[in-house]
């Protein structure tokens, strides 16, 4: 069996192709199971955490924005079940970018080593936060039969296909800063602060129709404002926004692309700078 050689030249990347990145499927499966074990192996609030912190966001935003604010909800739905929802896709977010933005950096044995393409390592990365979205979403139906007292929707068979622009999203923001990370470490810090602004911005613990016309339409461009309407109609039979669903679809394509562009132009310098 003849063998495949791949040769890289200086100030050059390798081509990336669907069948490089299925040669190294299996290590692309090590590290992402290695981040896994390390998320949970001897810990004793490894899982407790990932289930109490979107119920605890949930009751902190509950009553902040619905019975200080006095912020309305969906009529027949109760008002921590939307926050749960925002909640439950915000945390998948935040965690794939805080998470996949310092994968280049934290693997740099690697990365000088031994040739890859290195785009497997942010991407593994982020699959832990695959875990902990599946155990919160256990939750999330737990509390369902709980307070709404029923069963979802056909609609909610749609629910799988919102994740889909809020991972594209996700992924190339961590594609683009991941790379920019590595030759400017400020970003480390500034995405923690970029988050935590963004969970306010967001339609999390509010419905987006609380907003006022005219700041909604400026709400309407961050993709996370469709990505949620959507949810919620797939859950709870929302009233769903076109715009805002255009834009979702439009600008996680844009962000996606994007970021794979700033990765494969950077990546020529990683081992150099990291």
């Amino acid at each position: 069996m003849s063998k495949v050689y791949t040769i890289i030249e200086a100030g050059r990347v390798a081509p990336l192709t669907f069948r490089e990145l299925w040669r190294y499927r299996e290590l692309f499966m090590m590290l992402a199971w290695r981040n896994i074990i390390v998320r949970y192996k001897q810990t004793v609030l490894g899982v407790i955490w990932a289930l109490a912190r979107p119920l605890a966001t949930m009751a902190a935003f509950s009553v902040i924005f619905h019975r200080v604010a006095k912020l309305g909800g969906v009529s027949g739905v109760p008002y921590p079940m939307l926050v749960f929802s925002g909640v439950l896709l915000w945390q998948f977010f935040a965690g794939m970018v805080s998470t996949g933005c310092d994968a280049l950096v934290g693997n740099r044995g690697l990365v000088t080593k031994v040739y890859f393409p290195r785009v497997i390592i942010p991407v593994s990365g982020v699959i832990v936060c695959v875990v902990d979205f599946l155990l919160a979403l256990i939750v999330f139906i737990g509390a369902y039969a709980i307070w709404c007292r029923g069963v979802f929707s056909w609609r909610a068979a749609l629910f799988p296909l919102v994740l889909l622009p809020l991972v594209m999203c996700a992924l190339g923001i961590v594609l683009g800063l991941s790379a920019l990370n590595v030759h400017y470490r400020d970003f480390r810090h500034v995405v923690p602060f970029l988050l935590q602004l963004g969970l306010f911005v967001s339609p999390v613990g509010f419905v987006g129709t609380a907003i006022p016309g005219t700041w909604r339409v400026l709400a309407q461009l961050n993709p996370l404002y469709g990505i949620i309407g959507m949810a919620r109609w797939s859950l709870f039979g929302a009233a769903v926004e076109p715009t805002a669903v255009l834009v979702a679809a439009v600008g996680s394509l844009l962000c996606l692309t994007l970021g794979f562009l700033i990765f494969r132009s950077q990546e020529k310098g990683f081992s150099d700078y990291i």
